[in-house]
């Protein structure tokens, strides 16, 4: 008790506030461990402004603002106190940050980086503005808007405590601490191209969007989740149901686009933007297929993905390509062999983008219940290739050595492509992280 760890003195000329952060717990049992943050003006006589008890080994984050405006010399003192309980504590993560302000027309202490928390209180667009690259983001007032090759990309957590955020198509939110929780609502746009009786498998990037209010056009019939005991499809109640992070559903086109012509339609998500670790249920009692999604408003990468869980070999992208065609296909594969293409589609180029849900299949043992989501995953990713994102020329196999790609065709139709590979660690039996059933 009464130990104390003191950060080097520092000048204050010019800053008027400054954040402190880090992350504590208390290790040996519970014996209301607490640690207090304090602030002197010559390094001897110590100020408190602000504590926190720790119960538990679970590192819990503190986040505290001292305000220099009455301090009269130019030089700082801060230092960490474990001013009660008999056990250890310890934290990690010690940040002293400082401010900067967005006015509408400029940063009042220059442009965020990420030991910077950037605070927004004017109108924002990241294609007159810049991206944003900041420690923490605090929206007080504007409208922010993300464009679609934009990218807001934070270490901790987005407050948007006034005004609007605003993410179009294609634009990214990036977060690399899995412990922050956000804080209100934003909007995340998703373009796809279809037309009426086109299903797509989508998932939210955001907690709280009711599934109809997101496709308030589609038939009430025509929402589905996937049965995995049963291998089939069945209706979900659409107004009571809000989508789950890290589940996919199946959703048909609304019904008032044309059944002939194809459409970009703009699926609009708005809610609490998800951050942090999700883990999925999955199960294996017949066939094994689970159908989930990516949880983030950011691309994720297959590869990140497949090494986090390893029971999960391909992937399956439902792109819906022919109506009426066998359900073989109309899916895009991708595995640690490589990627396929639906008939007359694309080949998936390694991202699940945000809106995403694709189909999974355990192997007949599993040694998983549920599959991992973390920010590890997420990338700066604005290729925008969405299953589906529009009906494309059949896709040609890459460059890459000892594969083999074919193409299933009869006359004009398109059947299905075929990927061929000679992939080290690959064997001659059935390998979940290189072959795929289909």
């Amino acid at each position: 008790i009464n130990g104390t760890i003191t950060a080097p003195a520092f000048d204050i000329t010019g800053i008027s506030q400054v954040e402190v952060s880090f992350d504590g717990a208390t290790f040996g049992g519970n014996t209301n461990q607490t640690l207090t943050l304090e602030v002197s003006e010559d390094g001897t006589n110590y100020s408190t402004v602000g504590s926190i008890t720790y119960l538990n080994n679970n590192y819990v984050n503190f986040r505290q603002t001292i305000d220099f405006s009455t301090f009269v010399g130019t030089t700082a003192y801060i230092r960490v106190r474990m001013s009660a309980g008999t056990n250890t504590s310890r934290f990690r993560n010690f940040y002293i940050s400082t401010f900067t302000t967005w006015t509408g027309t400029s940063w009042t202490n220059g442009t965020p980086n990420s030991s910077v928390v950037a605070l927004i209180d004017g109108n924002y667009n990241t294609a007159a503005n810049g991206d944003i690259n900041a420690k923490r983001l605090v929206v007080t007032s504007g409208d922010v808007l993300a464009n679609g090759l934009g990218t807001i990309s934070l270490v901790e957590d987005l407050a948007v405590n006034g005004g609007t955020v605003v993410f179009e198509s294609g634009s990214n939110l990036i977060q690399q601490n899995n412990n922050y929780a956000n804080v209100g609502n934003i909007t995340i746009q998703r373009v796809a191209n279809l037309k009426r009786q086109d299903y797509i498998y989508w998932g939210a990037p955001v907690t709280g969007q009711n599934l109809l209010d997101f496709s308030p056009f589609t038939l009430t019939n025509r929402f589905y989740t996937f049965n995995e005991p049963t291998n089939a499809f069945v209706n979900v109640d659409a107004a009571a149901t809000a989508f789950e992070p890290g589940r996919g559903y199946m959703i048909r086109a609304e019904n008032n686009l044309s059944n002939t012509t194809n459409t970009n339609w703009t699926g609009t998500f708005e809610g609490l933007p998800n951050n942090g670790t999700y883990n999925v249920p999955v199960t294996r009692t017949t066939s094994g297929y689970n159908i989930i999604a990516n949880p983030y408003p950011s691309p994720i990468s297959c590869q990140s993905f497949v090494a986090a869980n390893p029971n999960i070999g391909t992937l399956y992208f439902w792109a819906h390509v022919t109506q009426g065609a066998g359900s073989a296909a109309n899916y895009a594969t991708w595995n640690g062999t490589g990627a396929a293409a639906p008939a007359g589609g694309a080949t998936p180029n390694g991202t699940i983008q945000t809106g995403q849900g694709f189909l999974v299949q355990l192997p007949a043992t599993p040694t998983i219940t549920s599959v991992n989501f973390n920010n590890g995953m997420r990338i700066d990713d604005h290729g925008n290739q969405f299953f589906r994102a529009g009906r494309q020329t059949l896709s040609e196999g890459s460059s890459q050595p000892n594969r083999l790609w074919i193409d299933l065709s009869s006359g004009e139709t398109n059947y299905n492509q075929v990927l061929l590979g000679y992939v080290e660690g690959a064997t001659a039996e059935f390998d979940t992280n290189f072959d795929g059933k289909l």
